[in-house]
């Protein structure tokens, strides 16, 4: 698990991210980190998160112009 680096978990982001949403390769991303980090916190305290990098977190970060939630507007007409 040390010797998995940041430019290994780019790679493989990268490739397995190809044609996917900004959303889900923030997912992918996420869930690497936390993995990584239940390592850390169960196994070995010693490991450092390759997911800890800067340029992961820039590239992987959802965009903020997405709204989480879709609203749709509903025209009703009523009989009189």
């Amino acid at each position: 698990m040390s010797m998995i680096s940041s430019d290994d978990i780019m790679n493989f982001l990268v490739t397995v991210t190809e044609g996917h949403k900004s959303s889900t390769k923030k997912l992918k991303y996420s869930l690497l980190k936390t993995f990584f980090n239940f390592i850390k916190n169960s196994i070995d305290q010693n490991l450092s998160n390759p997911c800890d990098s800067p340029i992961l977190k820039k590239t992987f970060k959802a965009t903020k112009n997405q709204p989480l939630i879709k609203t749709y507007q509903i025209h009703v007409t009523l009989p009189y």
